[in-house]
């Protein structure tokens, strides 16, 4: 007989998973160096540094960078140096005052808005979501199978902790380490509250709306109750075969491929059924909406949560993003400009879409 098990996942400290970031960035990142530089003194450069260079010099530099990288990496190769020395700056400031015995500057604090509405709505209480655990069950009833199989799902709940904490340390790294109280509150209180129950192996979307909406008069305001998570087999994989070097950290590029997700599914499975009023619209909204679709791990507790709080349509949230099939529903395509995304980051504009409006505006050439 089947047990049904609710355990959670809350963002924690995993040292084991705390490497330094690899430098994105190289001497083969340009095809030019003026003598006597190269990636290191670049991207430690001071301003005495860059000002010893002629305009051709830096010109050929920063086409060099260009011809390697394209136009698109190049800005975020920019926009990296330049948060650097941000960094340098401010802990050169602290060093200084420490040696001269003044009190240490204080940057001001300002929470990203998912914080502001779980403190303004949900502050002191649990928030998150609830998650369906399709994967990972032993196949057979035997001691070393159900072993490996706890085994198993144990590392993966300890890497999803991890994960879950980047957004939360990607905001203490922005202010120089400096940790809120009400910060420290919020990851405490965030889940992922997991459903554990064998005869979930399998089960479609429908089944695990069905096993949803038994639960959903007993959650707290701050977890989602029109959306749930789910580990499903693909998903399961895509965190626990990920090597260390691909492991999210603070400095992870947002919008990459292969990073580790879940899958998200609504509590409304259908659409609109009337018929389109043009059947060769290629932009008909019915389909936009995909009620299953691959969510990035480390958005989750502040884009999707937020997201899913201030509640647009779910059409326009899933306009953007490839809907997945693997739960048994056939999802709907759209069509938008550059192709669908694989896997749900956010409503904000893809770095896709900002280059295709820079061309647009003449800024930058395709």
């Amino acid at each position: 007989m089947a047990h049904t098990i609710i355990s959670s996942s809350r963002p924690r400290a995993h040292d084991r998973f705390k490497t330094t970031p690899p430098e994105p960035y190289s001497d083969a990142s340009s095809t030019y160096w003026p003598p006597g530089w190269n990636w290191a003194r670049y991207s430690a450069m001071k301003d005495e540094d860059f000002n010893s260079l002629s305009e051709e010099e830096s010109s050929k530099m920063r086409e060099g960078f260009r011809s390697v990288l394209g136009e698109e990496e190049f800005g975020r190769m920019a926009s990296y140096v330049w948060n650097k020395s941000q960094k340098r700056e401010r802990q050169a400031e602290r060093e200084r005052a420490a040696a001269e015995g003044r009190p240490i500057p204080a940057r001001d604090f300002h929470p990203p808005d998912w914080l502001q509405r779980w403190k303004r709505k949900h502050e002191g209480n649990t928030w998150g979501f609830v998650g369906f655990r399709t994967a990972l069950y032993p196949e057979t009833g035997d001691t070393d199978a159900v072993q490996k199989a706890q085994c198993d799902w144990d590392e993966f709940k300890c890497r999803v902790d991890a994960i879950l904490n980047v957004p939360f340390e990607s905001v203490i790294d922005h202010y120089d380490g400096f940790v809120p109280s009400d910060m420290v509150e919020a990851r405490d209180k965030f889940e992922i509250r997991w459903v554990e129950d064998s005869a979930l192996v399998g089960a479609d979307a429908d089944t695990l709306r069905e096993r949803f909406q038994k639960i959903t008069k007993n959650l707290e305001p701050g977890i989602q109750n029109q959306l749930f998570l789910c580990a499903s087999p693909t998903a399961v994989e895509s965190v626990l075969q990920l090597h260390d070097d691909k492991f999210p950290t603070v400095e992870s590029r947002l919008w990459r491929e292969g990073a580790p997700y879940l899958l998200a599914v609504t509590t409304y499975s259908g659409r609109n059924d009337e018929p389109p009023e043009d059947d060769e619209d290629v932009g008909d909204p019915r389909d936009w909406y995909k009620p299953v679709f691959p969510v990035a791990l480390e958005v989750v507790p502040n884009e999707l949560w937020e997201t899913m709080e201030w509640g647009p349509e779910l059409g326009r949230i899933t306009r953007q993003v490839r809907g997945s099939d693997e739960l048994g529903a056939k999802m709907p395509e759209n069509e938008i400009h550059g192709g669908l995304w694989d896997m749900w980051w956010g409503m904000g504009p893809s770095p896709r879409s900002v280059r295709r409006r820079a061309i647009m505006r003449g800024l930058i050439q395709e």
